[in-house]
């Protein structure tokens, strides 16, 4: 965050200000994070936050001329300096904290299995066999789903018994195992 005017650094306060959050739940948590400062503010008590930029450069262009400078990018190895961290306290409890794939059970099996998953946020999952060569013998499931675990059952039709992976792939993660298929 910052700003420039003609070629000279702004090296003024920012304030951030936002409305009383009356409809989050008393258990929840909202903080925001100054990496820069190491300052935490609680969205409960406090409605706004104000900071220093501390520029520190002048900009030119090639021209040597001070002025209609223009950043068009960001770079990728300069980190946020603020951070949005919210916790829904007990209301969570029920939701994974990252990307979670069990073993199907059962294991081996001969009609049906079930494969449970795992997703913290909402998220598309693609859930995939591969044979035992990589190649790809059925998609179970590739749609939205909600923070939670969830199960589902898969029948092989018409395979050859013998050991299959199962991947789940979301935004975040890919992950796999093995399962064992006997007439």
């Amino acid at each position: 965050m910052g700003g420039f005017n003609k070629g000279n650094p702004i090296n003024d306060g920012f304030t951030l200000s936002w409305p009383e959050l009356n409809s989050i739940p008393s258990e929840w948590s909202i903080t925001l994070i100054d990496q820069k400062t190491g300052e935490e503010i609680d969205f409960s008590t406090d409605s706004f936050y104000s900071f220093d930029v501390n520029t520190a450069r002048k900009l030119k262009s090639n021209t040597g001329v001070q002025h209609s400078m223009t950043i068009k990018t960001k770079s990728k190895a300069e980190k946020a300096r603020f951070i949005l961290q919210i916790n829904p306290g007990g209301d969570a409890g029920d939701i994974p904290s990252e990307v979670t794939l069990s073993q199907n059970f059962p294991n081996p099996f001969s009609e049906q299995t079930t494969i449970k998953f795992g997703v913290p946020l909402q998220t598309n999952v693609s859930l995939t066999i591969y044979d035992i060569l990589g190649r790809k013998v059925d998609t179970i499931v590739d749609k939205q789903y909600q923070a939670d675990f969830h199960t589902e059952p898969w029948s092989p039709n018409s395979l050859a018994s013998g050991v299959y992976l199962f991947v789940l792939r979301t935004d975040e993660k890919i992950l796999s195992k093995k399962l064992t298929y006997i007439k």
